[in-house]
């Protein structure tokens, strides 16, 4: 099995670094160290795109405008879902508190979607985290393809949680996405102590 590192961007200028692609079985992409960071995953049959991005919205908008949308283009059939993935949640966030900053982040989520990406509600960690809480440090986020017509993406989520007695351990989730539906399969529900659904 083929692994590429996905590294975050504020580390590199050469988008090949932060985003990268995969259209074949054998090749496993993961970003590691997503903390307050944005995660990006890009699917749709054949073709599945992972990114480390920057905190902030606006750069996100911008790199998936000018460097996802065209890569993920090239390759694969059908629309292009996308989720999105942070330690710290949009509702910690103070640019995004109260109402106004609720429509603030929906607004991001329109101009992604005006962007032609089927924007993954209910898969996505932004505005509500996973714990429910403002941290929850996604260790790992690792995404192929997977399907004798590679038509499902297998993701796993290594997190770095707390337990009952506030020390540090670590949880996961595994789940499948259908390149075609769009729709998820738990495989493994997480397995921490704290997780909205």
């Amino acid at each position: 099995m083929n692994k590429i590192e996905i590294f975050p961007a504020s580390f590199t200028d050469n988008p090949y670094d932060y985003f990268a692609t995969a259209t074949d079985n054998n090749t496993a992409l993961f970003a590691p160290g997503i903390g307050p960071c944005i995660g990006g995953l890009f699917y749709r049959q054949g073709h599945v795109g992972l990114g480390h991005f920057d905190p902030m919205m606006d750069p996100v908008v911008r790199d998936i405008s000018r460097v996802v949308r065209p890569r993920m283009q090239e390759q694969g059939t059908g629309d292009i879902g996308c989720m999105l993935y942070t330690g710290q949640s949009f509702a910690v966030r103070p640019e995004f508190q109260r109402q106004q900053g609720i429509e603030r982040y929906y607004d991001y989520v329109r101009r992604i979607e005006e962007l032609g990406f089927i924007f993954g509600h209910d898969g996505s960690r932004t505005y509500i985290l996973a714990n429910e809480g403002p941290v929850l440090l996604i260790k790992k986020i690792q995404a192929r393809l997977t399907g004798d017509n590679l038509d499902t993406v297998h993701v796993l989520m290594n997190y770095v949680d707390l337990d009952s007695k506030r020390k540090v351990k670590e949880a996961s989730e595994e789940f499948e996405i259908d390149t075609r539906t769009h729709q998820t399969k738990v495989i493994q529900a997480f397995t921490g102590r704290r997780m909205f659904r």
